[in-house]
């Protein structure tokens, strides 16, 4: 099943994110202790450093491309990611003070479900809230919250949350009347993990969550290919990662700047332990 192999590969990842041993005696400027990034105890942190930024990033940049899907039910599409409605799904939509917001429960068997819920509202001149979006639209609020719920043998099940609450300034048309391009987003996210699963001592928890903080993030749109996401061009992203698991805890901090072709600089810090490096986040 797709869906549970993505969400056992996050596990994965994510399950050795405080293995880490070793670093270099080097110093930052900061008083930091200079890590290598291309440790092999390190690429576990460099993954879910990844995986958050793609995760959150591509939520607001694949609503981008075409806002008006989610706004009104009489026009909205079905976005490629969420799937086929059969009988047992759920699709409502509502137009509550100037809020477009549709409900979209997806199942699959009993053993796993997905239910998205999207808000927006847009902007035209004068600050003046309008029901649809259109080529007069210069701000758009942004909400999703996603949740997955997978339930496997015996005790064992997991659950995944992403929440993202933004704001988009300075929006444009693309050149097909519709995607947004050039325009700069600001607010919060945070992504959660539960993991429920069976050991010798009964059954153990393991928590993940990372939050973010979206800081003046411009995005553009390759006017050759105007229905992909865009790439982010300037602005950062601050994550906090605070992990407990059966056998430890810990929190991380990463700053993840953007430069005009896309890539991402990052530096994480944990403890008295700083690492740098370089990512080209995936936005599909």
């Amino acid at each position: 099943m797709l869906r549970r192999s993505c969400m056992a590969g996050l596990l994965i990842v994510l399950a050795f994110l405080f293995t880490f041993a070793g670093c270099s005696d080097n110093s930052t400027g900061t008083n930091k202790v200079v890590g290598d990034p291309n440790a092999p105890e390190f690429q576990n942190m460099k993954a879910a450093i990844a995986s958050s930024v793609d995760s959150t990033m591509s939520i607001m940049l694949r609503f981008a491309v075409d806002p008006g899907k989610v706004a009104p039910q009489d026009s909205m599409n079905l976005r490629p990611d969420w799937g086929v409605l059969n009988p047992a799904d759920t699709l409502l939509h509502n137009w509550v003070n100037g809020w477009n917001i549709v409900y979209l429960g997806l199942t699959t068997g009993a053993e796993y479900n997905r239910t998205l819920v999207d808000s927006v509202r847009f902007f035209i001149e004068n600050n003046t809230l309008d029901r649809y979006f259109s080529a007069h639209v210069g701000q758009m609020d942004f909400i999703h919250h996603q949740t997955d719920r997978y339930k496997g043998s015996e005790n064992s099940h997991q659950s995944s949350g992403t929440y993202v609450d933004v704001v988009y300034t300075g929006v444009s048309t693309g050149n097909n009347g519709y995607s947004v391009s050039h325009s700069t987003l600001d607010g919060s996210g945070t992504f959660v993990w539960d993991d429920y699963y069976q050991t010798i001592g009964g059954t153990a928890h393991d928590n993940y969550q990372f939050d973010a903080t979206f800081n003046a993030v411009k995005f553009a749109q390759a006017a050759s290919q105007p229905w992909t996401p865009g790439i982010a061009t300037t602005g950062t992203v601050t994550l906090t990662a605070t992990v407990t698991t059966a056998e430890t805890e810990g929190t991380w901090t990463a700053t993840v700047t953007f430069n005009s072709t896309g890539t991402a600089q990052v530096t994480a810090t944990t403890g008295s332990t700083e690492y740098s490096f370089q990512m080209t986040p995936n936005y599909q």
